[in-house]
């Protein structure tokens, strides 16, 4: 490796040796040139042009966009008299950004530096400059919103007048007109950071003074009523997101227990944006005595009696009279006193100011269905309680049921008959139906019971009639209970043999047995 070296460096000292000392010179110029340049593009890669983003804000405020630009990992600088430096191909988009986030809310947010200005600029040809950078960079920034095709804004700001007697003054005003892109439209809250962009960027401009309008010069500044009615839509927005959470939230534990296809959940929310201040007033007496601090005192006295009221006769006519004293009344010889005073107590006050913020859940309930057939009351208790838990809600405000979820591919399902399905008949049923049988059961023994005791007698009876009767015919003559049917069965059998000759007759020979019948009419009338 060292021979190698050497070699080479050998090499290059040859060669260096052997060329003419301009060719040196050439070779020497060119390597510092390249040097050089490398240098020179470095230091123009890396050098970045700063432009001021916020001067004059306070340090708090100073401090919170410093977070915010770190957390956007932007390279910024911090000087000493509380100006904000950003990179100058950030500006546009960090000015939108801080804008929507209310930022600046002291001082101002624009640069009073222009190239345009010099020493023999005027004063109010630098207040010109100054409206036409910040209207410039106001454009910039609108046009960094997502659907904004360009902007154009126009400030309107009067000339102070320090006259003593100037007493009708004209406020600052501001337009903004953009050019949307094709199916764009612009949001409310966007609608309102081009608003807050503005306002912050004019001092003593107002939101009323501001108008923003598309290409076809509809206004799209929120009215009163429109203000309304976009705290409504998000009121419901965010009602639906917090019913998207408690139903992932309550579906994600029932998956696990029947599965993800087994399972319905529906929750209905319901929150209170009103902002509320209640004040809370408590007297706290003294714990021992119960009483609070005498903050005035009054006592009532009254005397009456005999006696003669303190003064008289001194020697002189001044002192002549009997004095009198306040409460003192005298008739005759009587003397009446009265005095009184009342303590009034000043107890402590506990004066406490609570403000409830908007955004309380007056309501929420959980609707759950599980598909099963059938379930234990128990099961259904303690899914219910799980399902309180997820959401933070009571019982009472859950509704969950079992029943057969609808299957488009299953066959028909035959109807309805009052047949018991045997599968879904629980032990308790079995019960109740296995005693409504064996009562049935019972009743149908005893009525049946009571049917063959009655032919049991009624069969005796006959039997009883019948042995009467062979006695009585024994006694009467020969003949038996025997003979006497067998002449009754007898007697029917003959009559019935001619009833049948004479139907078979007039059947087979109709014409012979109408010429008899009326032969027979005939010698009747004779």
């Amino acid at each position: 490796m060292a021979d190698q070296i050497k070699n080479i460096v050998k090499s290059i000292k040859d060669f260096w040796d052997k060329i003419s000392i301009k060719s040196r010179k050439i070779i020497i110029g060119g390597f510092a040139g390249i040097v050089v340049a490398s240098l020179i593009i470095v230091l123009v890669l890396n050098n970045k042009e700063y432009v001021v983003l916020f001067s004059g804000i306070d340090k708090e405020e100073t401090a919170e966009v410093m977070k915010q630009l770190q957390e956007n990992n932007v390279d910024y600088k911090y000087e000493k008299d509380g100006t904000i430096l950003i990179p100058e191909a950030q500006e546009s988009t960090l000015r939108m950004q801080l804008a929507q986030s209310g930022h600046p809310r002291s001082g101002t947010n624009y640069d009073v530096f222009t190239e345009n200005i010099d020493f023999m600029t005027t004063d109010y040809e630098k207040r010109q400059y100054e409206i036409f950078q910040l209207q410039e960079r106001l454009q910039s920034s609108i046009m960094t919103i997502d659907g904004v095709k360009e902007a154009i804004v126009t400030i309107n700001v009067p000339e102070e007048k320090n006259f003593a007697w100037e007493t009708n003054t004209t406020e600052p005003s501001a337009s903004v007109k953009v050019n949307l892109k094709n199916g764009k439209s612009l949001s409310s809250s966007q609608t309102d950071g081009i608003m807050q962009l503005v306002v912050k960027s004019v001092k003593g401009l107002k939101e009323e003074n501001v108008a923003i309008i598309d290409t076809d010069g509809n206004s799209l500044v929120a009215s009163g009523e429109i203000k309304q009615t976009n705290t409504i839509k998000l009121k419901l927005e965010i009602e639906k997101q917090f019913e998207k959470e408690t139903i992932k939230n309550v579906s994600e534990f029932l998956a696990k227990i029947y599965g993800e296809e087994n399972i319905k959940v529906s929750a209905k929310c319901t929150i209170n944006f009103d902002k509320k201040i209640s004040e809370m007033l408590q007297y706290l007496p003294d714990e021992e005595t119960k009483l609070g601090v005498p903050g005035s005192t009054q006592n009532q006295r009254e005397i009456t009696g005999p006696g003669e009221t303190v003064g008289g006769i001194s020697g002189t006519e001044s002192n002549a009279e009997v004095p009198t004293y306040p409460g003192v009344v005298v008739e005759g010889d009587n003397i009446y006193f009265k005095d009184s005073n009342s303590i009034n107590y000043l107890v402590s006050q506990l004066k406490e100011q609570i403000e409830h913020n908007p955004g309380e859940i007056e309501q929420l309930t959980v609707a759950a269905v599980i598909n099963k057939a059938s379930i234990r009351d128990e099961e259904l208790t303690e899914v219910k309680e799980l399902i309180a838990f997820s959401a933070g809600i009571s019982t009472e405000d859950i509704a969950l049921h079992n029943m057969l979820f609808y299957d488009p591919n299953a066959p028909a399902q035959p109807a309805i008959s009052d047949e018991v399905n045997t599968e879904q008949i629980t032990m308790r049923e079995i019960l109740i139906y296995g005693g409504i049988a064996l009562a049935v059961l019972s009743v149908l023994i005893f009525i049946l019971s009571i049917v063959l005791r009655k032919r049991k007698k009624k069969k005796e009876a006959l039997e009883a009639a019948k042995s009467k009767a062979e006695a009585e015919a024994a006694a009467a003559g020969d003949f038996s209970w025997q003979d006497i049917q067998d002449g009754i069965k007898l007697q029917e059998t003959q009559e019935q043999a001619i009833k049948k000759q004479l139907k078979e007759f007039t059947t087979t020979n109709p014409e012979i047995a109408a010429q008899l019948i009326r032969t027979w009419i005939k010698g009747d009338e004779e």
